[in-house]
C-alpha cells in the first residue's frame, strides 16, 4: 500500500506529515528537512526559506555548530580503547565541553535466563561505536570528534541525532578503528566506510518508534552506495531463537547478537534493556612476566604477560583476576599455564578482549 503525505506552507517553513520531518530536531528559526519537501521544492530552497526569515542557511549553521561544538582536546582524542564497547566508560558518555549531544546507551549482558521473546534482534557489530549530532559532526561515545572527511557528514540528514556504528565489515575492527580515529583521514578510505544506525537518542518515544522514525529519517538516503543505512532488525521468538541467530552469524564472521526491548525509552549508561550476546573462545598461554597495577591497582599485580602456544606470540590480559588474586602471592606464577577467554585473534595473530579465567592445575 503507498503511503501519501501532505506538504504545506506555514509562514516562512513547510512542514509535511511524514514521520521523517515530525521527528526531527532543530534550533530554533531553522527548517526541517524530508524527502517529500526536498522533493517538491529542493532543499536549497527550503534552507533560502528559512534564511530570508532568520538570516540561518545551512551553510552558515554548519559553520555555527562547528565552533560551538567544538572544544575537544587532542589528547582526549587519543585516550586508548574509548571508542569500543568493552573498554568505555559505564556511564556511555563525555566530558562537559564535549559537543556529544546525548549519553549512549551501553548493553548489559544477556543472560540465558532472560526474557527475550518479543524483542528486536540485530548483529552485534564488530566497527565504532558513534553519534551523529544531527548538525555537523560525528562523535565516538565518550565525546571525542571522529574527524570525518566533509562528504561523509555531508551525506547525513539534519536535525536528528543518529546513535549507530563505523562500520567497515566482519573481522575488520582495526581497520575500521585506524580510518575513523586518523585526523585529517583519507578520503578513499572513508568512502569504505558506512554508518549503521540503530537509534535516534532525542525522540522520547519506545524502541519500536524510534526505530520506525529512523527509517524515515533515512529513506531518501537509501541506495545501494548509501553513506548510512539502517541496521536490519528481526523480532526475536525467544532463547533458541538467540542461540541460533549467533551461531549463525557467529560463523560468517561476525561478532554476535543485540537485542532491544520495544517497549523501553532511551535511556543513556548501562542499561537492562539492551543486551549483548557474544561468544568467546578458551584457550591456554604461558605466564612470561607480571606488571605493576595502576590506580585502585597500584602495589599489586595490574596484568600478566603470557605466551601463546603455537606461535609464541606473547599479549597481556589484565581483566579477570580477582582482588585476592592481584596479591603478589597469589598472581600467577612465571611459568605456570593459565586458560583464558578471548573474542576472537587480532590481525597481528593476538587474543582480542583477553580475560583470565584460571591457573591450569599441574597434571
Amino acid at each position: 500500500r503507498v503511503k501519501r503525505y501532505t506538504v504545506r506552507r506555514e509562514g516562512a517553513n513547510y512542514v509535511c506529515t511524514c514521520l521523517g520531518w515530525r521527528y526531527q530536531s532543530k534550533t530554533k528559526g531553522e527548517a526541517r528537512i524530508c524527502k517529500h519537501i526536498s522533493e517538491l521544492r529542493g532543499e536549497d530552497a527550503v534552507y533560502a526559506d528559512a534564511a530570508d526569515d532568520t538570516g540561518t542557511a545551512r551553510k552558515k549553521r554548519s559553520a555555527s555548530s562547528a565552533s560551538s561544538l567544538d572544544g575537544v582536546s587532542k589528547k582526549k582524542r587519543a585516550r586508548n580503547g574509548d571508542e569500543t564497547d568493552d573498554g568505555a566508560d559505564e556511564k556511555g558518555g563525555g566530558d562537559e565541553d564535549s559537543g556529544l549531544p546525548v549519553t549512549v546507551a551501553l548493553a548489559k549482558v544477556w543472560k540465558e535466563s532472560d526474557s527475550v521473546a518479543g524483542w528486536y534482534m540485530s548483529e552485534k557489530l564488530d566497527g565504532m561505536r558513534c553519534v551523529w549530532d544531527g548538525v555537523s559532526k560525528l562523535w565516538t561515545r565518550s565525546g571525542n570528534e571522529i574527524y570525518a572527511p566533509a562528504f561523509f557528514t555531508d551525506a547525513l540528514p539534519l536535525g536528528t541525532v543518529l546513535d549507530g556504528e563505523l562500520f567497515l565489515g566482519r573481522g575488520q575492527f582495526q581497520e575500521c578503528m585506524s580510518i575513523a580515529r586518523r585526523h585529517g583521514g583519507n578520503e578513499a578510505d572513508w568512502r569504505r566506510l558506512s554508518l549503521v544506525v540503530f537509534d535516534a537518542p532525542e525522540i522520547t518515544e519506545d524502541f519500536a518508534t524510534r526505530l520506525q522514525a529512523v527509517r524515515a529519517v533515512l529513506i531518501g538516503y537509501a541506495t545501494p552506495t548509501s553513506i548510512a543505512r539502517v541496521l536490519p532488525q528481526t523480532i526475536c521468538g525467544g532463547r533458541t531463537h538467540v542461540l541460533e541467530e549467533l551461531e549463525k552469524i557467529t560463523a560468517a564472521g561476525g561478532e554476535g547478537v543485540m537485542l532491544r526491548s520495544p517497549s523501553a525509552p532511551y535511556k543513556g549508561g548501562r542499561v537492562s534493556d539492551l543486551l549483548k550476546v557474544k561468544k568467546f573462545i578458551d584457550d591456554e598461554a604461558v605466564v612470561a612476566g607480571h606488571e605493576q597495577g595502576k590506580g585502585r591497582h597500584s602495589g599489586r599485580m595490574g596484568a600478566i604477560m603470557c605466551t601463546m602456544m603455537g606461535s609464541g606470540k606473547q599479549f597481556k590480559i589484565g581483566t579477570g583476576f580477582t582482588d585476592a588474586q592481584r596479591e603478589w602471592n597469589n598472581a600467577p606464577p612465571i611459568g605456570s599455564t593459565v586458560t583464558y577467554r578471548y573474542f576472537e585473534l587480532t590481525t597481528a595473530g593476538v587474543p582480542r578482549f583477553p580475560s583470565f579465567i584460571r591457573i591450569r592445575p599441574l597434571e
